[in-house]
């Protein structure tokens, strides 16, 4: 496989990744203000570039983070989990899908399990299932 037909795979990927109105209407009921259509990822990043993620959304506690997950899941939704942007460079094209921004929440994810902090090293630690 040549570069450009891997490219075309990856553009064609991605043009069918788009959320529908549905899927836009959800985000919003579970995650209110905290989540932006269409929002610039230099504003996430400490290099401050990158193009626009598709819905940036910023869970403001675990209990949401769970259930936006489990969602996206349920749901076949694409999403990535940045923390503070540090070390993060966006294309300019931007990020397909769901961004979930966890930027000092004391929260995470990490692969299948969602992960609360306390100031103690020890994590506090919640199963995500979908």
């Amino acid at each position: 496989m040549n570069i450009n037909s891997h490219f075309s795979l990856l553009t064609s990927h991605f043009s069918i990744i788009m959320l529908d109105s549905d899927s836009k209407k959800w985000l919003a009921s579970i995650l209110g203000n905290a989540v932006r259509f269409d929002e610039p990822m230099s504003r996430h990043t400490s290099f401050r570039v990158g193009g626009p993620a598709e819905v940036f959304a910023a869970p403001e506690s675990l209990e949401t983070l769970i259930s936006l997950v489990k969602g996206c899941e349920e749901r076949e939704l694409v999403y990535t989990v940045i923390g503070g942007g540090s070390n993060l460079l966006v294309k300019d094209s931007g990020i397909p899908g769901i961004v979930i921004g966890v930027r000092g929440s004391g929260f995470g994810v990490r692969g299948n399990r969602a992960e609360a902090f306390t100031p103690h090293p020890s994590p506090l630690t919640a199963i995500v299932k979908a």
